[in-house]
């Protein structure tokens, strides 16, 4: 690889000694702005863009936490005998605000993931468990898409928006005044 003052001293002159368009090549490499901005400017700028960004993937162990806690709070919120299935979207609601408050960092991923999965699956079996178990099983086929849908619908906004109030709380308390 050349440097770049060699490359000029080898670029061909017109008649009256100067360069002219068609004999001159770019260097993107050299010394010239435009090579240095993508060089070096790039580079650094998506190395230091990744590592300032806070954003993760979730991981398994807090992915199942989260899932559990989740089940937990859907199924001690069904529990109540008077509100019944407005409970357990309580109970979520209370169990993913509770998950946002706690946690040191926010778990939006895992608690929309969790909510909406709980959700569906514990609606449909609830529907398996409450009816006739013939009767049960027709009207599954015939609405058990549907249900589910709903039930992660559901599910994923409830906790999503849970888990920011806790968030929203917890920034609140901890801020400095």
């Amino acid at each position: 690889m050349q440097r770049s003052d060699e490359r000029e001293t080898e670029a061909t002159t017109g008649s009256n000694g100067s360069s002219t368009a068609s004999d001159q090549s770019f260097d993107f490499e050299g010394e010239s702005d435009i090579g240095r901005d993508v060089d070096t400017n790039l580079g650094s700028d998506i190395a230091t863009e990744t590592g300032k960004d806070d954003r993760r993937l979730p991981t398994i162990r807090s992915l199942l936490f989260v899932i559990a806690l989740s089940a937990v709070g859907f199924i001690i919120g069904g529990s109540v005998p008077i509100i019944g299935t407005i409970g357990q979207f309580i109970g979520l609601f209370i169990m993913s605000f509770l998950i946002g408050a706690i946690g040191s960092e926010g778990r939006y991923a895992e608690s929309a993931i969790g909510g909406g999965l709980v959700t569906g699956v514990l609606l449909i079996l609830g529907t398996l468990t409450s009816v006739f178990t013939p009767f049960a099983v027709q009207f599954l086929s015939d609405y058990g898409i549907a249900i589910a849908g709903a039930g992660v619908g559901v599910g994923t906004i409830i906790a999503v928006v849970g888990h920011y109030f806790g968030r929203d709380l917890r920034s609140g308390l901890t801020k400095n005044i």
